[in-house]
């Protein structure tokens, strides 16, 4: 090959690593507030464990309502959710963990996880994986906070979160 060959495929090559780099950490970012409301339809039974504390499962539907979110997205999502509650020897619960499937009108989702472990919420957070349809390249987390218990199986909250997707 001629030095003018092997120069310009060198170039060539660079500049398609690079090309290549900056698509691939190219993302955009939004900041999405909402509410939302759930129901839990089944409330297991408490498991004793060895340090006297109890687990109990439960599984519950979630609505949510976006405000900011794209416009390729509907803002509006149901879910479902299993929650795994702890609670003290006194059955004061004492953290959450969940895992939710979330979808859209047009079936496409996600699945999120979420949790608290401190008696006054202040380290509720979620964050998504796997989504799918629209949301494959997305990602989100954010921190809900209730706002209110509705009857003795229902609750209010509302969410700020960042989404950000791969373009």
């Amino acid at each position: 090959r001629s030095k003018s060959m092997k120069t310009f495929i060198n170039f060539l090559t660079t500049f398609l690593f690079i090309l290549i780099s900056q698509n691939a950490l190219s993302e955009s970012t939004y900041d999405i507030t909402g509410k939302g409301n759930g129901y839990c339809t089944f409330n297991g039974e408490f498991q004793k464990l060895s340090d006297g504390s109890f687990l109990q499962e439960q599984k519950c539907i979630e609505f949510y309502f976006d405000e900011g979110a794209p416009e390729i997205f509907p803002g509006k999502l149901t879910a479902e959710c299993t929650y795994t509650n702890r609670f003290s020897e006194e059955m004061t619960q004492t953290s959450s963990h969940g895992v939710c499937i979330a979808k859209d009108v047009d079936n496409d989702g996600f699945i999120a996880v979420n949790g608290w472990s401190k008696p006054d919420y202040s380290d509720l957070k979620f964050e998504t994986y796997g989504g799918w349809g629209k949301y494959s390249n997305t990602t989100a987390s954010g921190t809900p906070q209730l706002v209110d218990f509705i009857g003795t199986d229902g609750y209010e909250f509302t969410y700020k979160s960042v989404l950000t997707i791969k373009d």
